[in-house]
Parts: C-alpha cells; structure tokens; sequence
C-alpha cells in the first residue's frame, strides 16, 4: 500500500488483491467499497472494514424451518 501512489505495478496489485477478496467476502467488501466512497483512503476503509471479514461478524445463521419428506413415518 505504501508504493501505490509511485508505483503502477503496486496500484495494479491492489486492484488485483481488492477483485479477489469480492468473491469470499462479498459483505466485507461492500463495507470496504461503501467507505470508499465516503472519501476513505484505501488502507482505513480496509482497517475499518476488517471486522466484517470474520465468519461472525454479521452474527448467526438464521435458524431454518425443518423441512421432512412429505412421508409419515
């Protein structure tokens, strides 16, 4: 992150780093990408968006109905 703003190949590694973490952590991103868009630099919105990369950050599963066969038993 420190040689993004003199380095292309450090911006493009970035880029790269923030496309792959869309597809596992599609909730954290969308905080990381909403704190962008406030004006956060790249490594705050990262910081502050970090929580919500946790498997529990967004609480339990919710609880599903049973579902049976349709077959008394």
């Amino acid at each position: 992150m420190s040689h993004v703003a003199d380095d292309p190949t450090a911006e493009a590694v970035v880029r790269v780093c923030e496309d792959r973490l869309r597809t596992p952590h599609p909730h954290a991103m969308t905080d990381y990408d909403r704190l962008r868009a406030d004006g956060m630099g790249r490594l705050g919105a990262m910081c502050q968006a970090a929580p919500s990369f946790s498997r529990n950050a967004r609480g339990p599963a919710p609880r599903r109905a049973v579902v049976s066969s349709g077959v008394d038993q």
